[in-house]
């Protein structure tokens, strides 16, 4: 009874609908007559930077083909990287076709200097296309923000790990957000290895990565703080496996001078594991209350907007209707609306695409659907309102 539980239903019809805008893109032919076209490339918003500031890179995959797999990572010694979401935007011209999906990454270098990015790969039909390196110079922290003071279990040890969840009863699908805390007082020998929970049962999301220091127990520590937004798939109890990180760390008390005297100059590596306690979550099933008969399970806070790209055509001259779905939850389960009855107009399949973004550790965007609609006589012709039904856990 103390909690508030809302259904809510939009719908809205109303014109200008803003497109995602293109990057730039470097094009590159198949090579052979009838092939498809594909392009890759990368773009940063800044190529100079201090240590411990992010920069936003930007991968695009775009052409005429369909099924074009995501860009492939490699591995990058010299940054901390983590997915900040991504997007898509097609366009028909003349019944063709074409596809635009970006995907976003966020990069924290972790030294100064001249850093490169490297190259990302993408493999389609027995081919693989790259994107250029991008040099990226890396200056001196210019201002240091004050440590963090935080209390949590383990503090004392030198490397140790955190995990924690912002609710512990969400309802299906509600996004639930997980944050992981590693945390170290001594330099490590060579980079962090994470291995993330085991999610079986949830969808997931990842969301960008911060790095900082804190004191804890009166001990300054480097953090690094990893976000996943995971969605619970069915009720009653879920179980969130433990998160681990492998890190290399000093180990002075066998080196040739004990360790004395030379600071460890000669000191050797130690591997340690650190890894986190499991999770249970009490998942809740939607009530029953109220629920329209056009639910198909959709939870967040959502609204609709409709528009057409023209409205003054010939008959049988195509006009695309495009409808957004946007807000906060977990956009891959948004469905396509219900279109009304269009009466005069004969209607084509729908192709739908998603925006996803995950600046400010949560999960918004939107999933957009364009249908081509030919009129088939001319005169003044309606599109009725459209509605989209789904569940707000606020």
């Amino acid at each position: 009874p103390r909690e508030r539980r809302a259904w809510t239903r939009t719908g809205e019809v109303k014109k200008g609908f803003a497109g995602i805008a293109a990057g730039l893109v470097l094009f590159a032919s198949c090579g052979r007559a009838g092939a498809q076209n594909i392009a890759v490339s990368a773009s940063t918003d800044r190529t100079s930077c201090a240590l411990g500031e992010q920069i936003m890179l930007t991968v695009t995959v775009s052409g005429d083909a369909q099924g074009v797999p995501a860009p492939l990572a490699p591995p990058m010694p010299d940054f901390n990287i983590a997915s900040s979401g991504s997007s898509q935007q097609i366009s028909i011209v003349n019944f063709k076709m074409s596809m635009t999906s970006s995907y976003n990454y966020v990069l924290v270098p972790n030294k100064e200097g001249k850093l490169s990015v490297p190259a990302f790969t993408v493999s389609y039909s027995g081919r693989t296309y790259a994107t250029n390196p991008i040099q990226v110079e890396v200056g001196k922290s210019t201002a240091q923000a004050p440590d963090r003071q935080e209390t949590v279990d383990g503090s004392g040890d030198e490397v140790f790990v955190t995990a924690a969840v912002d609710k512990k009863k969400p309802y299906i699908n509600e996004a639930v957000t997980l944050t992981v805390k590693f945390y170290r007082a001594i330099n490590l020998l060579d980079s962090p290895q994470y291995q993330a929970p085991d999610f079986r049962g949830f969808m997931v999301e990842d969301l960008p990565q911060q790095t900082y220091f804190a004191n804890v127990g009166g001990k300054r520590y480097a953090v690094v703080e990893i976000k996943t937004a995971i969605f619970p798939a069915a009720p009653g109890q879920s179980v969130i496996g433990s998160a681990a990180v492998t890190c290399m760390v000093q180990d002075v008390s066998d080196d040739f001078f004990g360790g004395r005297g030379f600071g460890g100059f000669f000191s050797r590596g130690k591997t340690r594991v650190v890894k986190t306690q499991p999770i249970t979550l009490d998942v809740r099933p939607l009530p029953e209350g109220g629920k329209p008969a056009s639910f198909r399970g959709t939870v967040g806070a959502y609204s609709i907007k409709a528009s057409v790209d023209k409205t003054k055509v010939q008959a049988y001259q195509p006009v695309t209707l495009t409808l957004s779905v946007e807000g906060a939850g977990n956009i891959n389960t948004i469905v396509q609306p219900e279109l009304p009855r269009l009466d005069g107009f004969k209607v084509y399949e729908t192709i739908p695409s998603v925006n996803v973004d995950k600046s400010g550790s949560r999960v918004r965007g939107s999933r957009v659907f364009k249908t081509v609609l030919v009129p088939l006589a001319s005169g003044a012709i309606t599109i009725p309102p459209v509605q989209y039904s789904f569940f707000d856990p606020e």
